[in-house]
């Protein structure tokens, strides 16, 4: 029976396990050993979703390894592959998920004397109908490996824990022996269970006692061997499941056990697969593929769909209900009915167990059991407005339960699937009440006294995490949740002061990810009572202002002016040194570099006199960056190394070491630049702070462009892009497909980037809008498509106009003036140029120097003669620019080759997190 393993075939390789080889025709690719063993482990499951975590522990099984282990074998099996994370056709990123083999592999089987007829291999194939749930399905598997294995699959009622059982079923049919599986939705006592389980396994009880009944049972397990034994949904048989099972478990121990319940058993040897919400392109299709069974088609585009299924918890029970309704209502009617969801989720054909027939149905099932305390906890929690880190929790539960012990009420209520753990993020546990499970707390009326209580304590005790919070960097992905909590707090809090003190840390956490309105609503209610506020309140609103205009909207010399103005009615020397360091920040490109060196030095100099560590590093990091612009890379490297001089581990040490890496990379010495933005990128590690490393990642990406290793610089763009992903940055991880972006442009890869730059359109804040569309436009310029390209830059100017982005629109209006010129319309071309300087508010070095090559592009194309000294510039335009001057005859060729040569030493590319 054993017999040598089968062959892989895929695409055009052969994977050949006895030999060790992977064949691409009649060359073999050479592959280090634990690639090749990865490559077999991918190709032997097609189609399967694989968490980082489960190939760690299938590919180095309790051994430790590098964190970046398994980025480095994803990378080379796709390199032997020939293969790109992009455009994917052997193994798919799926972000903030893991990888997935997508060809599909046929086993070449050959039977000795027999044919040798390749069979398709289905190794784990995903079930057709198991949306979102391959993940789930793979784990569960694994867990079921060895035999004796006992799993069980816990999760809120209405998530699918009966759908994967089945599926797990499907999987295993093949594998084992035999297989059983029993529905126990009805079994309430032993006896119960004991005849559904007779039944399944078709064995006769008669008169016997129920202790010879188990007996017998157990005894035709043993007889059935390696089988896999199926007990779904035990949650009426908490009590008495785990003693039926030791005794069948110890006559037969090679049965392997599957098990659904809200929550598990707690006997010796259980493995938890705890389901969470479905993946949002699992619930999508999901809700279509319900809505289509009923002969409706969903046209409603994901945006909208999506906001119905926020509502819906991602459930899948609540999903199949609400699709069930779309033959009289459309999505938009369905979202604005969720605030009332009881009486619509409801399925009316009675095609469901009656604890399914309705999400209320479902939740009671939970619900009633619960002793009093934990009622009253889950009440308590349901006041919450979103995902709450447990110290915040128990703060809510020890003010309105003081005589318990909330850790034990959190605890047990997580132990009854009643209160939802997002444990995405490395290293915390975020806790909430789902919106379906809020929702029927607050129809019930035993709830309505502690949520009364709650309500009242909520906003103190947010309040006083929001004060802690201040004192504390706003980066980690725990504090990513508590800006979660506090736009809901913001919405909610009614006097003044407290509303300010909520804004003095949260205008800081939206001006990075939003949502903006949120704050801006707090700031103009705060600003209504501004005469009940304090001196020191109305600096604080006057900061917290000036903080959200970093997404490009608002008056920002009128604000710096009234932030400084209030720091000096309050005598706020560090107010007043963070609003002149602003102002230093925000300087225009066009501004004299001196002038605004000497004024950051003069800031500088006042941060030490004041013993502000914080505002010293920050004002290092400022007047480094303003040397590299000025090209005195030498004094960068003095300032650095100065100012980290006794500094210790912590986040002012990074962002200096992030400095000095930028600064060595444009002095030339790329391991000096690597060393110091990998240190920086551990400490950020050790910090946990999430964002910074996926930026840190993008800046090593920068620096590696600058060495022209542009294949390590897109790996690190994706990892920064995964990190930027899995914690739902969409600043960073639109900046992140964008720089790809450019980095396939440098290749001439206009196929390539024109897929990363659309998936960077669909989540690119308005801040980074103009710039898409001028990378997609030279993305469409690069294949040909030259209208194209040209319609691409009016949409991109348009976009800069409409967001007065007076240097996105220049630049815009630059390149549509060259792609004029292109297709010989100069007229048209000049006209456009010429309106150029009038968009920028003052003059921009960096633009007046792409205006100019544009111009002399235009003049070529009139024919004239073109000689002139080359000035600095962006590369990328240097770049675009080249391609013309080639389809214009190589007219400009000779002045773009020189100033190539000439722009490293002139200007450092801009762009990009830094």
């Amino acid at each position: 029976m054993g017999g040598p393993e089968p062959s892989l075939r895929f695409g055009e390789f052969v994977l050949d396990p006895a030999r060790a080889e992977l064949r691409r025709g009649d060359t073999v690719v050479s592959l280090q050993p634990q690639v090749f063993d990865g490559l077999t482990f991918f190709a032997r499951h097609p189609g399967v979703l694989h968490t980082r975590e489960a190939l760690h522990e299938a590919l180095w099984p309790g051994v430790f390894v590098a964190e970046d282990a398994l980025s480095q074998l994803i990378r080379k099996i796709r390199v032997g592959l020939d293969d790109t994370p992009t455009a994917p056709r052997y193994l798919e990123t799926v972000p903030r998920r893991g990888y997935r083999f997508i060809a599909d592999v046929v086993a070449d089987d050959v039977a000795p004397g027999g044919s040798d007829t390749p069979a398709v291999l289905h190794v784990l194939a995903p079930v057709a109908t198991l949306y979102g749930r391959e993940e789930d399905l793979a784990a569960a598997t694994a867990a079921l490996a060895a035999e004796g294995a006992l799993v069980t699959v816990t999760g809120t009622g209405g998530l699918g824990k009966s759908h994967l059982a089945r599926a797990v079923h499907d999987a295993w049919a093949d594998r084992v022996d035999d297989t059983a599986r029993v529905d126990l939705q009805d079994a309430a006592a032993t006896d119960a269970l004991l005849l559904a389980v007779a039944t399944a396994l078709d064995v006769p009880l008669q008169g016997d006692s129920p202790d010879d009944h188990t007996a017998r049972i157990g005894h035709a397990l043993a007889a059935r061997g390696a089988c896999l034994c199926i007990l779904d949904d035990l949650d009426q048989l908490h009590e008495v499941a785990p003693t039926l099972l030791a005794r069948w478990r110890a006559v037969a121990p090679r049965v392997r056990w599957l098990l659904t319940a809200r929550r598990p058993l707690g006997v010796v040897g259980e493995q938890v697969v705890e389901l969470q919400p479905l993946p949002r392109a699992g619930s999508r299709d999901l809700f279509r593929a319900r809505a289509q069974s009923l002969g409706v088609t969903v046209d409603a585009a994901d945006d909208v769909l999506d906001q119905l299924l926020d509502r819906l918890d991602d459930s899948p029970l609540a999903i199949e209900l609400a699709a069930s309704r779309t033959r009289v209502l459309g999505v938009a009617d369905l979202v604005r009915r969720m605030d009332a969801p009881l009486g619509v989720l409801r399925d009316r054909q009675g095609h469901r167990h009656a604890r399914h027939q309705s999400l209320q149905a479902c939740l009671r099932a939970s619900w009633d059991p619960l002793p009093a305390p934990h009622k009253q906890a889950l009440a308590a929690l349901s006041v919450l407005p979103a995902s709450a880190p447990p110290a915040t929790a128990e703060a809510l539960l020890a003010a309105c339960l003081p005589d318990e012990d909330p850790l034990d009420l959190l605890e047990d209520l997580r132990a009854h699937a009643l209160l939802h753990a997002d444990t995405r993020v490395e290293g915390f546990v975020l806790l909430k009440v789902l919106d379906s499970v809020g929702a029927f707390v607050r129809a019930e009326p035993e709830a309505q006294a502690a949520r009364a209580h709650a309500s009242a304590a909520v906003v103190p005790v947010l309040v006083d995490r929001v004060r802690a919070l201040a004192r504390r960097e706003p980066t980690s992905p725990l504090h990513r949740q508590d800006r979660a909590l506090l736009t809901g707090l913001l919405d909610t809090i009614a006097r003044p002061g407290d509303l300010v003190d909520a804004l003095a840390v949260g205008a800081r956490w939206l001006r990075e990810a939003g949502p903006y309105d949120v704050a801006r609503r707090a700031v103009d209610r705060a600003r209504a009572a501004s005469a009940v506020l304090t001196p020191q309140q109305r600096a604080t609103l006057a900061w917290a202002e000036l903080e959200l205009t970093r997404d490009g909207h608002g008056d920002v010399a009128r604000l710096q002016q009234a932030a400084r103005d209030a720091a000096d009615a309050v005598g706020d020397a560090t107010l007043k040194l963070a609003v002149d360091l602003d102002v230093v920040e925000r300087h225009h490109p066009g501004e004299d570099v001196q002038q605004l060196l000497t004024e950051a030095e003069g800031v500088l100099a006042r941060a030490r006199t004041h013993g502000d560590a914080h505002l010293v590093a920050t004002a290092v990091r400022r007047i480094a960056r303003l040397l590299m612009d000025a090209g005195r890379l030498d004094e960068v490297w003095t300032l650095i190394d100065g100012a980290l001089v006794g500094l210790p581990d912590g986040p002012d040490r990074a962002g200096l070491l992030d400095a000095r890496g930028l600064a060595e990379a444009f002095r030339g010495h790329p391991d000096a630049a690597d060393r110091a933005l990998e240190e920086a990128l551990a400490i950020y590690g050790r910090l946990g702070w999430t964002r910074r490393i996926a930026v840190q990642h993008a800046n090593l990406a920068g620096q590696l462009v600058m060495q022209g290793d542009r294949a390590r610089a897109l790996q690190h763009l994706e990892r920064s892009g995964e990190v930027a992903a899995r914690i739902g940055d969409h600043m960073v991880e639109a900046t992140v497909l964008i720089n790809a972006g450019v980095q396939h442009l440098f290749e001439l890869d206009g196929d390539a980037a024109e897929h990363v730059l659309q998936r960077a359109r669909r989540i690119a804040p308005k801040v980074h809008a103009s710039t898409v569309w001028l990378n997609l436009s030279t993305a469409a310029w690069l294949r040909g498509e030259l209208r194209e390209a040209l319609a691409r830059a009016e949409a991109g100017l348009e976009v800069a106009l409409g967001a007065s982005e007076a240097r996105p629109a220049a630049l815009n209006q630059a390149w549509r003036a060259a792609l004029l010129a292109a297709l010989d319309a100069p007229d048209d071309a000049e006209q456009a140029l010429d309106a150029v300087p009038g968009m920028l508010e003052s003059p921009d070095a960096s633009v007046d120097d792409v205006a100019r090559l544009v111009g002399l592009h235009v003049a070529a194309a009139r024919g004239a003669t073109v000689r002139a000294p080359a000035p600095p510039h962006a590369p990328r335009t240097l770049l675009l620019l080249t391609l013309l001057a080639r389809r214009r005859g190589a007219l400009l060729a000779g002045f773009v080759e020189r100033s190539a040569r000439d722009q490293d030493a002139v200007r450092r590319p801009r762009g990009g997190p830094a």
